[in-house]
């Protein structure tokens, strides 16, 4: 049975983490002393993905049965790992692919059998609604050309190609390249960078304990969304009480979507969606990561949803 397992001296709060590292750790204290003229900032332990195994993170350093001391990945290596460490099927897959699997020709003009076999299978698993996929190597860069595609179908679709924003949330991270930097709202990330001066809304953190609370959180953030592509100067409260019942009325018994959205568009008018588009998107995490591992409620991300089809 394996079992997250650390050294007892290691859980002395008192004691420096350094020191702590050092003594419990002395292979990790080495090998991060020696690449310490590296610019990186990591938990104070070296990992051998050798020994994971599942969600259990394994040490190069060894107890005195000569196993590793071990730690349980609660975020997944921040959303990269969600097979975890080591999975039979992957590995046996990556195993049987060697060596072409490793070899990734430049960019798109050069595909290979392996690529497109993969592009294919994304289009079995894409869900409704999802015409066009791209194919990136890092969050940051899939965020840098959403943001991109998003801006760019405005500029094509509403005649405007100067002005377009991108809403975000509060407690967003998405991202250190200079697009995404727009969407990411934390000062350390954004300090001494020019970025875009995007608008956001809260990002109301669903808790099961309070309902009630979750709820006037949630109706926040819609409001704070609504305004923005309303623009305040036209944003009256009661107006949004009523999108928003329209909205629940729907969600309550769903039918056509499209017909309910095209009903809504033409009761709005010419005007309002006009307003509206100089919005090109609005981006959210289900579930963020940097800001806390907060999560938002089903019922905020349907009503967002329709909200912003309107």
């Amino acid at each position: 049975m394996i079992r997250a397992r650390t050294p007892e001296a290691f859980k002395d709060l008192d004691r420096p983490l350094e020191d702590c590292v050092a003594a419990c750790f002395p292979r990790s204290h080495a090998l991060l002393e020696g690449a310490r003229h590296g610019l990186f900032y990591s938990l104070p332990v070296a990992f051998d993905p050798a020994e994971g195994v599942g969600c259990y993170l394994a040490t190069v350093d060894r107890d005195e049965q000569d196993e590793p001391w071990r730690f349980i990945d609660m975020g997944a290596q921040i959303a990269t790992h969600a097979f975890g460490e080591n999975d039979p099927d992957l590995t046996k897959a990556i195993l049987a692919a060697l060596p072409a699997v490793v070899n990734r020709y430049a960019h798109s003009e050069y595909q290979t059998v392996l690529s497109l076999r993969f592009k294919a299978a994304l289009d079995g698993l894409a869900p409704a609604g999802v015409p066009r996929h791209f194919v990136v190597n890092t969050g940051a860069e899939a965020v840098e050309n959403a943001i991109k595609a998003a801006l760019l179908v405005r500029a094509r679709t509403a005649g405007a190609k100067e002005g377009g924003v991108i809403v975000s949330f509060e407690g967003a991270f998405h991202g250190r390249t200079l697009g995404a930097l727009a969407v990411t709202h934390r000062k350390k990330a954004r300090l001494g960078f020019p970025t875009f001066d995007w608008p956001q809304a809260i990002f109301p953190t669903e808790d099961p304990r309070s309902p009630a609370a979750t709820q006037r959180r949630e109706e926040r953030s819609l409001r704070q969304v609504w305004e923005i592509l309303q623009g305040k100067a036209h944003a009256r409260r009661e107006a949004f009480d009523e999108d928003l019942g329209r909205i629940d009325t729907f969600l309550a018994c769903p039918a056509d979507v499209e017909a309910f959205v095209a009903v809504e568009r033409e009761r709005i008018g010419t005007e309002a969606l006009k307003r509206a588009w100089h919005v090109a998107a609005v981006l959210i995490e289900p579930v963020q990561g940097e800001g806390g591992v907060r999560m938002g409620s089903t019922r905020f991300f349907r009503r967002l949803r329709l909200l912003t089809l309107i």
